[in-house]
């Protein structure tokens, strides 16, 4: 039983800490293609140059690589919702397991989504937001607000869900832990 313990609460930590890497991937990438839009980068017309794609060590030309880190932004959202799911499996077995001290100990794992009911929410909100800001920007000069709004919405739709599924049901509530 200690060993089944063990391998739950390191699980737990190595989801965080996968979590935690894909929401930094998320902010990088949306930082990423609003600096190219905002240096005028993505605009019609704009002449490409090669540019070195956030997170992997590849240079591509700038639509290519804008295209590449949107890929990774949506991509790391739904990766986040998948971890999110794992942590809620495995507090459910370590609940059940009665291990309630050792499941609020992990909990304690420095995380995005372990500072509380509100800022894993905000955080992730922000993000969209940010996904959302990036779109704007690279799309509004050639389809005008609206389809760049709804651009923005639709491929930062992995991180509201994420964010509601955090307001509705937060990872690391204390009182549901003891």
């Amino acid at each position: 039983m200690a060993e089944c313990k063990n391998i739950l609460q390191e699980n737990l930590k190595e989801t965080l800490k996968g979590a935690q890497w894909y929401f930094l991937a998320g902010t990088v990438t949306a930082l990423f293609i609003l600096l190219l839009a905002a240096r005028g980068q993505l605009a019609p017309g704009a002449v490409e140059q090669d540019v070195k794609v956030p997170l992997l060590d590849i240079n591509a030309p700038t639509f290519g690589a804008a295209f590449i880190a949107l890929t990774i932004y949506i991509l790391s959202g739904w990766t986040i919702f998948g971890f999110i799911k794992h942590i809620r499996r495995i507090k459910g077995e370590l609940t059940q397991l009665n291990e309630q001290e050792l499941l609020s100990a992990t909990l304690t794992y420095p995380s995005t989504l372990t500072t509380g009911r509100y800022a894993p929410v905000v955080t992730t909100l922000l993000i969209a937001a940010l996904g959302v800001l990036a779109m704007l920007a690279s799309y509004y000069a050639a389809r005008g607000f609206s389809s760049a709004l709804m651009t923005g919405l639709v491929v930062s739709h992995p991180y509201f869900i994420v964010g509601f599924s955090l307001l509705r049901s937060p990872l690391y509530d204390v009182a549901a832990t003891k």
